[in-house]
């Protein structure tokens, strides 16, 4: 099984050569999304990576929910593949 670690690296080193700016997210704020990625155009993303037996925390829930009732785009991902698809 991926680490999460090395599966957000992935999908770092993909986002920034799509163009996009990447904000890794640290982990003071328990349940926030593990990234921010902002496009050319100033939209933004927040993505939380899980490897393929990662769980959402209640934290992580209630932020995700929190995000997405302010209009924010979330997503969890567990590949690049994923991602290319959700994106």
């Amino acid at each position: 099984m991926k680490l999460e670690s090395k599966i957000q690296s992935e999908i770092i080193s993909y986002l920034k050569g799509e163009g996009y700016v990447v904000i890794r997210n640290l982990e003071g704020n328990r349940g926030i999304p593990d990234l921010t990625a902002i496009d050319r155009d100033g939209s933004h993303t927040y993505i939380e990576v899980k490897n393929e037996a990662g769980r959402l925390s209640p934290s992580q829930k209630m932020y995700i929910e929190s995000l997405r009732s302010h209009s924010c785009d979330v997503i969890v991902v567990r590949s690049v593949a994923e991602l290319k698809v959700l994106l």
